[in-house]
Formats: C-alpha cells, sequence, structure tokens
C-alpha cells in the first residue's frame, strides 16, 4: 500500500505480489472511469502478450453538472508554468447559432496555444455539449494539432462544433459571432 491507502503497483500494473494486478480506482491517480477502462484493456493485451500503450497525458476530465464541465490539457497559468508562451482566448456559447435554436445559450468554450508555434494546449468548456466535444479536444491535443488545424477544415451549420471554430477565430481575429478586440494604446 501507499501512504495515501492505494495498492502500490508498477508500470506493468503488477502488484508486490506479481500474478495480481491492480488498475482504476484502487490505485494511484485520479479516479475516473476513462482512466480505469483503459488501463483495463492495457492490461487484457499485456495478458496477451500484445502491444498496447497506456498514455493519460489527455485525459479529459468531465463534470456530469448541469451545465456540464470538461477540461482537457492545460490552462494558460499551467502552460505558463512549463515555459510556454501562452495566450487564451474563449467563446460564449450564446453566439452559437445552434444554441440559440436549442434554447440552451449558457457557457463558454476556452483555448490555451502557445504563441510561438501556434499549437493548441488545453481545451476548456462548459455548456451543453462540452462532453461531446471531449472526444474531439483529445483527439485535437494527441495529434499536437496546431490553430489552423481547427480553422481550415468546413463545419456543419449550425452545430455546436462550431462553437470550436469560433474560439480559435476569435484568437485570430476573425470570429463572426462575437465582437472584434478593440486595440487599446498603451
Amino acid at each position: 500500500m501507499t501512504e495515501d491507502g492505494s495498492i502500490a503497483v508498477n508500470e506493468k500494473f503488477e502488484t508486490s505480489v506479481h500474478h495480481i494486478l491492480a488498475i482504476g480506482d484502487v490505485i494511484d491517480g485520479p479516479p475516473l472511469a476513462v482512466r480505469a477502462i483503459k488501463e483495463g484493456k492495457h492490461v487484457a493485451h499485456m495478458l496477451a502478450n500484445e502491444s498496447s500503450e497506456c498514455d493519460f497525458t489527455f485525459l479529459p476530465t468531465v463534470i456530469h453538472s448541469n451545465p456540464p464541465i470538461v477540461t482537457v490539457g492545460l490552462t494558460e497559468k499551467e502552460a505558463t508554468t512549463y515555459g510556454y508562451e501562452a495566450k487564451s482566448t474563449t467563446f460564449p456559447l450564446q453566439g452559437n447559432g445552434f444554441r440559440t435554436l436549442t434554447g440552451k445559450r449558457e457557457g463558454i468554450i476556452s483555448v490555451v496555444v502557445d504563441v510561438k508555434t501556434d499549437i493548441i494546449l488545453g481545451m476548456h468548456m462548459i455548456g451543453e455539449g462540452a462532453v461531446e466535444l471531449s472526444s474531439t479536444f483529445v483527439q485535437l491535443l494527441e495529434m499536437v494539432a496546431k490553430v489552423e488545424d481547427v480553422t481550415f477544415p468546413n463545419y456543419a451549420h449550425p452545430s455546436v462544433n462550431e462553437s470550436l471554430l469560433e474560439v480559435l477565430e476569435a484568437m485570430t481575429g476573425y470570429a463572426i459571432h462575437v465582437p472584434p478586440r478593440v486595440k487599446t494604446k498603451a
């Protein structure tokens, strides 16, 4: 056992009794079902002598509240702490056409980007559709997507997915459903 009461495991999820493996909430790490499922599949592949990888760099945190909340990757403060020159922007979901149709207009979507490379570092959302978009957030972070990778493709209209496009267009000054940022003289 560890000091916090979890079962100690090695990189192969073996306990101190090597033929007994442990995964999920009983070992150290966030108590998330997505993590336990991935660990279970990884262990099954290992037991079948198949190649497998278990990486939780971009583990989505989902809060099934009303409205739902999802966070994946770094916040702007965390990115700065890790040495990135980061910037972030948000898009109010009330500017999304699909939200107007459904009447579920509350919430925001936020994206954190590395200024030097335009690589997306984190994606966060509060509002209806956040859980469904979390898979897209994870995929974009896993593929080391840049702003252009999100702003170039066509999006179904109207759709919640357009919020992802709009938040990155807001960062580049091309969002059409938010007022433009006014530059002030210092």
